[in-house]
């Protein structure tokens, strides 16, 4: 179930921002036992119609950023290897960078985890604090350290954070998808359907 959801979430992921940007899947951190989920770079000529994106299209919209979804509320452990893996892709890209400047210094990226619940003692532990400018279940750390979490489960009802809230679970999924159905049809969220229903989603399948 757990690989059946993650492939289904990176799906999700992919299809909302491979317009808007590069999106890279599975990218080495350095070793080879440690991949990031999805790798979002965002580019200047995509700023606008990051914008329309709604929420996620806000948070990767500065910084390249590693959207890790899970099924389940992160614990500590799983949010430290997450970061673990970032700070390595970060330092490797900011190596190739010196190469050529050695001065150069990158921008710290951003773990976003995608939590279904409130990953309290991880939040604890990271020094963890709601995002200013961003709605209720967005939270940040400091810049440096590059930890974002996303608590699905507490995000506004709205349309800017649909493609999010189809990746939740139970009642807030079902609603994220009764919502997606309702959308005009050249919405460009319509374009999530058939990969719910391609993963066999059990609420979309019902809802056809």
């Amino acid at each position: 179930m757990r690989d059946r959801y993650d492939a289904m979430s990176k799906d999700v992921l992919v299809a909302v921002l491979r317009d808007v940007g590069t999106v890279e899947r599975g990218v080495e951190a350095g070793a080879t036992t440690q991949r990031v989920d999805v790798l979002f770079r965002p580019d200047e000529a995509h700023r606008k119609a990051r914008r329309e994106r709604g929420l996620l299209g806000a948070i990767v919209g500065e910084v390249p950023c590693d959207l890790e979804p899970y099924r389940s509320t992160p614990r500590v452990r799983v949010a430290r290897e997450a970061l673990r893996r970032l700070w390595s892709l970060h330092h490797v890209r900011e190596l190739e960078l010196r190469g050529t400047d050695p001065d150069a210094e990158l921008p710290m990226w951003r773990a976003v985890l995608l939590s279904p619940g409130r990953p309290e003692r991880a939040m604890e532990v990271f020094g963890v604090r709601a995002a200013p400018g961003f709605p209720a279940g967005v939270y940040e750390t400091e810049p440096e350290v590059g930890l974002w979490i996303v608590v699905l489960h507490e995000l506004p009802e709205t349309r800017d954070t649909l493609c999010l809230r189809v990746l939740a679970r139970g009642e807030v999924q079902r609603r994220a998808i009764r919502e997606l159905r309702a959308l005009p049809a050249g919405a460009w969220e319509r374009r999530l359907i058939e990969i719910l229903l391609r993963w066999r989603i059990e609420v979309a399948i019902q809802a056809t």
